[in-house]
């Protein structure tokens, strides 16, 4: 039988291999001083349903590629204009527009940094003003970082 206790604000879940019982499983993994209990299947199913899963980490950098391919899938920009992008360096229109709300040097800044790139940061004022400009929060943005990265 499964054997559950917690540790540092988290259950913990210990399923013995066949054989071994649970006295002998808690002894060897359970810390000195803790609790610990017999679980039945159904309970281990709806403390691993209640449990959050942890989120990967955001990733500090993502590739061109990545970023304008990501733009696609979400549906935020076509796929010809993600691989003339890619390609070419031609900023989609929606980029383009933002734009149009700069002025001067901010603007030219912004133009060689999203049609010249080769990575983009989640940490730069660009990636933050996009974000901004879709009205995604950071939680949303971070997000985005994390299934690009994964492209």
């Amino acid at each position: 039988m499964p054997i559950a206790y917690e540790q540092d604000g988290r259950t913990v879940i210990v399923n013995p291999a066949p054989g071994f019982d649970a006295e002998a499983v808690a002894a060897q993994t359970v810390p000195d001083g803790v609790a610990w209990r017999v679980v039945t299947d159904d309970e281990v199913a709806a403390l691993i349903a209640a449990e959050p899963l942890p989120l990967d980490p955001v990733p500090a950098v993502i590739s061109d590629r990545q970023f304008f391919q990501q733009l696609a899938l979400d549906g935020y920009i076509t796929t010809a204009e993600a691989l003339a992008a890619v390609r070419t360096g031609d900023l989609p229109p929606v980029l383009a527009d933002l734009l149009d709300h700069m002025d001067g040097d901010e603007r030219f800044g912004a133009e060689m940094l999203l049609s010249g790139a080769t990575e983009f940061r989640r940490d730069h004022a660009m990636t933050i003003a996009i974000g901004e400009a879709r009205g995604l929060t950071p939680d949303e943005v971070d997000d985005f970082f994390r299934r690009a990265v994964a492209l």
